[in-house]
């Protein structure tokens, strides 16, 4: 098995109630872009007069990594992602006072609504508390994942995933009977 299938089959695991994945695919964007707002104010050096900030280096960074799983899914958070860090650009730029207002006002709303979706829908734990670098730095990917599968793309990857969680014990089928259902 690939390690992307291995990867995505431990958020899948979390993830398997249709709502609660919505509310990700709202959620994990909108604590994206509010993270890189105050990352844009961290400038770290200068290419050619263009400033390179913590929020520029994590953006390549994960997107570089996202390119050793899936290509399709990279290019697609490439663009999904860039156009979020370039409005956390134009957000730090209004000044700290808005720009801080921004990120606490998006934090609180994007976590508190996963965490409700955790709690109410999947009835278990956000996997941030078994693996902070996967909720972190591959939940932006896991959510198009999801959103490409719920789009019938790369069906043969899906089942992939579908067949480690049976494998292992974690496919829920009381939530995937309710949710095809609904």
């Amino acid at each position: 098995m690939d390690k992307f299938a291995k990867e995505l089959s431990f958020y899948s695991a979390y993830h398997q109630e249709h709502t609660n994945v919505w509310i990700h695919v709202f959620g994990v964007p909108l604590i994206s872009f509010t993270a890189f707002v105050p990352a844009s104010w961290l400038q770290l050096f200068e290419v050619g007069g263009l400033p390179i900030t913590a929020a520029t280096v994590f953006y390549f960074g994960t997107i570089l990594y996202y390119f050793t799983l899936d290509r399709l899914f990279a290019s697609i958070a490439a663009l999904l992602y860039g156009a979020l860090l370039i409005a956390a650009y134009q957000v730090s730029s209004l000044g700290y006072g808005i720009g801080s207002a921004v990120f606490v006002t998006g934090q609180v709303i994007g976590w508190s609504a996963q965490i409700y979706g955790h709690l109410h829908f999947e009835r278990n734990r956000p996997a941030f508390l078994e693996n902070v670098f996967q909720s972190f730095v591959s939940a932006p990917l896991f959510i198009i994942a999801d959103v490409c599968f719920h789009l019938g793309l790369k069906k043969d990857l899906q089942a992939r995933v579908t067949q480690v969680l049976a494998d292992t014990g974690r496919l829920r089928v009381d939530v995937q009977a309710s949710s095809s259902s609904a």
